[in-house]
């Protein structure tokens, strides 16, 4: 997104379509902060996790984004990939929104723990899941997963395992 933006317009928060990948990976380059998936990465993550992902919608620009997947086996979890949100609309919920519509899915009825993994200078990503975990009144706890040296062989920070729940469907509705 470029130029002036209008913030009067209703943003509409969906599933994304497979078309829409492309304006995801966009979203990601423009941003900076996210680790860069090839375009097909992210057409395949609007067309295969649509029912657990999400978009928000202004005007036809897709301004924020969230993929996320049910890990194999694990039913009652839902794990968040990426959230993205466009530099112009940052400070507005916008992340924690989208979270929160992909927990209100009917298809996310049995998630009872939403998990992701962080980087310790992800500060926004810190925020974020912090924040849904207040606004779902639950926990948020953390342990240490992939290692910088062990698993990327110094090429990428630690990443944390972040989870939160159990989630009450009620909250969701409240949040």
């Amino acid at each position: 997104m470029t130029g002036n933006v209008d913030f009067s317009g209703d943003v509409v928060f969906r599933p994304p379509k497979s078309n829409e990948g492309l304006q995801v990976h966009d979203l990601i380059h423009a941003g900076g902060g996210l680790d860069a998936n090839s375009l097909y990465c992210n057409v395949l993550m609007a067309h295969h996790f649509a029912a657990t992902s999400a978009v928000a919608v202004s005007r036809d620009d897709i301004v924020g984004f969230v993929t996320a997947y049910r890990p194999p086996d694990r039913d009652d979890t839902l794990f968040v990939w990426q959230v993205g949100v466009d530099g112009a609309w940052r400070g507005k919920a916008i992340a924690r929104r989208l979270l929160l519509s992909i927990l209100d899915r009917g298809s996310c009825q049995s998630v009872q723990y939403l998990t992701a993994t962080i980087t310790p200078t992800n500060e926004a990503s810190w925020a974020l899941f912090e924040s849904a975990a207040q606004a779902l009144n639950t926990s948020l706890s953390k342990a240490p997963l992939f290692d910088s040296e062990m698993h990327f062989g110094g090429r990428h920070e630690s990443e944390t395992e972040i989870k939160i729940g159990p989630i009450s469907r009620p909250t969701i509705c409240k949040a």
